[in-house]
């Protein structure tokens, strides 16, 4: 009795020993790839002087705000792969390439729209700060002693904020704008769950040739009157248009987004078969980026915009005027006017006074502008995308 009663145990140990097995092997299977953090912040491009984040200080509020959420994350068990933090060299301007897979955060978007309006014939000032972040899971691969930078997944986080005031606003005032509205921007919407098939599989897709890729190629402003309005900052509008729908269309089809040439300023051509190169740029100099080319484009344009006088009363002192704004979007390799190709509008109706005591009238740039993220939000998630 004894016997068989130790034979039992044996065979059910020997049974535990060969279960765990698998499960050791799951285990491993399911072990997460090491990511690299080294707390910098890229503008994609060169740095200009209307650059908020080439303020001083600027850089170090952001890439602070990121590190503390990818640390909360972490502990939460909430982040798809191991976080590993270069914090060395002691430097927030600190960039290590010592993983072969890195965050690294591309700000395509850190400016503002300025503006004046007219408030019982005294001027206020009106800035609208814009901030898109796009937070990018980057892989390297050199081989040859050439690098090669693969897009693997990125969380687009875009804001605008305002500010109006009495007198004229600084750059400092407008950085610290910028810098509160990335940062709360952060601190929310950070998250690498809510597209996950994004960050699975990260080293076996950092060598895969199979990436689909996407990207907004051009944003043509064939509108006349919206180059009359935005005069010499239609760069910048354009660069908003660019910004926001492609993290629109990323969000709402998981796709990978390449940065869009608007965005960057340009991309070096032919620099190899199928490779492009743009540059980034942060404190500590520049460095460039080689990528394989996107396999699908967007092509965006700014159609149209308009206004007019809906009613307006007798005297001439009360008017409701309304603006609206036009965008065209469609795959790049399809003809303009095909099937696939669509438009959308928005309208905003602003009411102006002219009295003895109150004079208030709007400026076309801050309307317009809003109606622009408005609609490269909503073309984004409608543009379709090939499976």
């Amino acid at each position: 009795m004894k016997r068989n009663l130790w034979k039992r145990c044996a065979m059910a140990l020997a049974c535990c020993v060969l279960a765990a097995f698998p499960l050791t092997a799951d285990a491993a299977q399911k072990e997460l790839p090491t990511v690299n953090w080294a707390p910098n912040v890229f503008t994609v491009g060169e740095t200009s002087d209307e650059s908020l984040l080439s303020v001083p200080g600027t850089t170090g509020k952001v890439a602070s705000a990121i590190t503390e959420r990818l640390e909360t994350l972490s502990k939460a068990g909430k982040l798809p792969f191991a976080l590993k933090t270069d914090s060395a060299a002691g430097d927030l301007q600190a960039v290590s390439d010592d993983t072969a897979i890195s965050i690294q955060p591309f700000s395509v978007l850190d400016a503002s729209f300025d503006s004046q309006m007219t408030v019982n014939g005294k001027n206020v000032y009106h800035a609208l700060i814009l901030s898109a972040l796009d937070v990018s899971v980057v892989s390297r691969y050199e081989e040859d002693g050439k690098e090669e930078y693969r897009m693997l997944g990125m969380v687009p986080l875009h804001v605008a904020g305002e500010i109006t005031q009495m007198t004229p606003i600084t750059a400092q005032q407008k950085a610290d704008k910028y810098a509160e509205i990335t940062q709360a921007a952060i601190a929310s919407d950070l998250d690498f769950s809510k597209n996950p098939k994004l960050f699975k599989n990260l080293e076996e897709r950092m060598l895969s040739p199979d990436e689909d890729t996407w990207q907004v190629s051009d944003v043509a402003m064939s509108s006349k009157k919206a180059q009359t309005v935005y005069g010499s900052q239609q760069d910048k509008l354009r660069r908003l248009v660019a910004a926001f729908a492609a993290a629109s269309f990323q969000q709402a089809t998981s796709k990978t987004v390449l940065p869009s040439p608007i965005e960057t300023g340009h991309y070096a051509k032919s620099v190899e078969a199928n490779m492009n190169a743009f540059t980034i740029s942060s404190a500590l100099g520049k460095k460039t980026l080689t990528i394989p080319q996107a396999k699908h484009q967007i092509a965006l344009d700014i159609c149209g915009v308009n206004s007019g006088v809906m009613d307006e009363d007798k005297s001439d002192v009360l008017r409701h005027v309304m603006y609206k704004a036009w965008l065209r979007a469609r795959p790049a390799q399809d003809a303009p006017g095909s099937s696939s190709e669509k438009t959308l509008d928005a309208n905003k109706v602003v009411r102006e006074s002219k009295t003895e005591n109150v004079q208030f009238s709007s400026n076309p740039i801050d309307i317009y502008s809003a109606l622009y993220i408005d609609l490269s939000t909503r073309i984004g998630s409608q543009v379709k995308a090939k499976k």
